[in-house]
């Protein structure tokens, strides 16, 4: 979920400090926020999906499906 966090607290910054004509420039213009979408979406997919695969397979093991179960619940 990295990619996320980052985007959050980068904006920040580009909100307060720099002025709209250089933020749409950089980030409408010059694609900035590309890999974001080709790279990021589906890592945060997939640290949201592990878990609950993990829950799924130790499904049979109960004291471990909880955390796995919790875990994935949180992520979520």
């Amino acid at each position: 979920l990295g990619p996320s966090f980052a985007h959050v607290l980068e904006s920040a910054p580009r909100l307060t400090k720099w002025s709209p004509s250089l933020w749409r420039e950089t980030t409408v213009f010059k694609a900035q926020f590309q890999l974001f979408a080709v790279i990021g979406a589906p890592l945060d997919v997939a640290a949201i999906g592990c878990p609950g695969l993990l829950a799924w397979m130790l499904r049979n093991d109960r004291p471990a499906f909880w955390y796995a179960l919790a875990a994935a619940v949180l992520y979520a």
